[in-house]
């Protein structure tokens, strides 16, 4: 692999992947599916009192922000705290934990992991679709092995993007392990999300970030994954213009992340990037914030951003981040 231009430790591009993730998504929470301009449909499905509130929200962010989010800012529902990540984070941080207390990959323990968290459903920030998967297993109607089988079999297809918020900890652990990161990539989507889309830009976002913290060119970064996944890069390419009608999918999500990524100058042009679009705001700045953590390294995370992380604090993460670049060093020397 071609050395990068840029002289950023891969140490630090393992701490700015994982907390990139996590400052992506608590940047993007508090505005999570509620129109900026204030005019969209989507305040249609709120009540009056909660219209008041979220047009307010709006105006400030007009008056006081220029209408771009850039700080890190109170959830209006008060389901969040400020600068607190969502279940994005959380589940990527339990494969970051899996990985590194087994010193392996070992999927039922991630899934034992999920299932904890699960708690019968009561899991902060939970998606539908994983919500879904977890709770079939917990039952004991599917293993974790047939469940999104049976889901698409019985609850029809999910295109949903559960799967890839928290697929960044592959790439990292099988850095440069091309065949081993896209068979785990895909055994870990299956869990909650087995349609073929969802398990295809798993493999992408995770082989993307083996290749960006190994050193690789942004430029050519990108073409190794458009050369290997061919079809699938142009649907998720092709799919950025729908973004607007399927804020959820796992091609859409992922091709925000990956065009406002690509198209950026530094980390933080990149997630604002990516949160600005607006939609599924919280996934689309986590996965954007994993590829620019991954290329540009920690230090680019701005420090306003990093400190107000919760509930696990940036040192903690950057802590789970070093740890993974240790067993990655010592797997690739066994």
């Amino acid at each position: 692999m071609r050395k990068e231009s840029l002289n950023v430790p891969i140490v630090d591009r393992y701490k700015g992947c994982l907390l990139g993730v996590a400052a992506g998504d608590a940047l993007g929470q508090p505005v999570e599916f509620i129109p900026l301009n204030g005019k969209d449909k989507a305040l249609e499905r709120f009540d009056e009192p909660w219209k008041r509130k979220i047009r307010k929200f709006i105006k400030e962010i007009q008056e006081k922000h220029g209408g771009v989010i850039r700080e890190m800012l109170l959830n209006p529902f008060g389901y969040w705290e400020k600068g607190e990540y969502t279940d994005d984070t959380t589940q990527t941080l339990l494969l970051a934990d899996s990985f590194i207390e087994k010193g392996k990959y070992d999927p039922d323990d991630f899934v034992s992991r999920l299932l904890k968290w699960y708690d019968n459903g009561k899991a902060k920030g939970i998606g539908r679709t994983t919500e879904l998967s977890l709770g079939l297993i917990n039952a004991g109607v599917a293993d974790w092995k047939s469940v999104g089988k049976y889901v698409l079999k019985n609850f029809g297809k999910f295109f949903s993007n559960g799967s890839l918020m928290r697929t960044s900890p592959v790439g990292l652990y099988f850095r440069e392990y091309i065949e081993d990161i896209d068979r785990v990539a895909a055994e870990l989507s299956i869990i909650t999300h087995a349609a073929e889309p969802a398990i295809v830009v798993c493999q992408m976002a995770s082989q993307l970030v083996s290749q960006l913290v190994s050193g690789v060119p942004k430029n050519e970064a990108v073409d190794f994954i458009e050369r290997k996944f061919k079809t699938a890069y142009e649907n998720v390419y092709n799919s950025y213009s729908d973004y607007e009608k399927y804020p959820m999918n796992a091609d859409s999500t992922f091709s925000v992340a990956l065009i406002s990524f690509a198209n950026a100058d530094s980390f933080e042009e990149a997630v604002v990037e990516a949160v600005n679009k607006g939609g599924d705001t919280d996934t689309c700045g986590s996965v954007a914030g994993a590829l620019a953590g991954a290329y540009w390294g920690v230090a680019q995370i701005p420090e306003r951003w990093a400190k107000c992380l919760k509930p696990q604090s940036a040192q903690q993460i950057g802590s789970k981040a070093e740890k993974l670049y240790l067993l990655n060093t010592s797997l690739r020397r066994s």
